[in-house]
């Protein structure tokens, strides 16, 4: 089975881009997952509430079961929070949690050992989600 996870910071397009690609898909399609592992990693840490062994099992399960690609949506904090100020019950992000989250992520990937690619959140959405059908159905 293949699992495609998208990754990133409030605000970075995940979701849109989720969204797109499940109206744009023609065919089976991979398991499409808006926010993983990572992102537990990143809200656990900032909590002080970090089970690392057990994201690392996870992890593991997963990688050795399954055909996972995760796609690490980026896009800089400045970018990010004006696209939240249009979202109603994101008041309370700023600048800075925005980039202690990136970075957080950027440690993610390195600790739980995993293989991702990075998508420019800033480009538009049908271009990229061209780019990432066309990169899944050669894999």
């Amino acid at each position: 089975m293949k699992i495609v996870i998208l990754e990133g910071i409030d605000g970075s397009g995940k979701t849109t881009l989720l969204n797109e690609l499940r109206k744009k898909w023609v065919g089976e399609h991979p398991l499409f997952i808006d926010r993983f592992i990572h992102s537990n990693y990143v809200y656990e840490k900032l909590k002080g509430d970090l089970d690392l062994k057990a994201l690392q099992d996870i992890n593991i399960s997963i990688q050795s079961s399954c055909d996972v690609i995760t796609l690490f949506v980026v896009v800089d904090p400045v970018i990010a929070k004006k696209r939240l100020e249009l979202k109603p019950g994101h008041e309370d992000y700023t600048v800075e949690l925005l980039k202690k989250h990136h970075d957080l992520f950027i440690e993610s990937f390195t600790v739980l050992k995993t293989l991702m690619f990075f998508v420019d959140g800033t480009q538009p959405v049908d271009i990229i989600v061209e780019m990432i059908m066309r990169e899944l159905k050669l894999k």
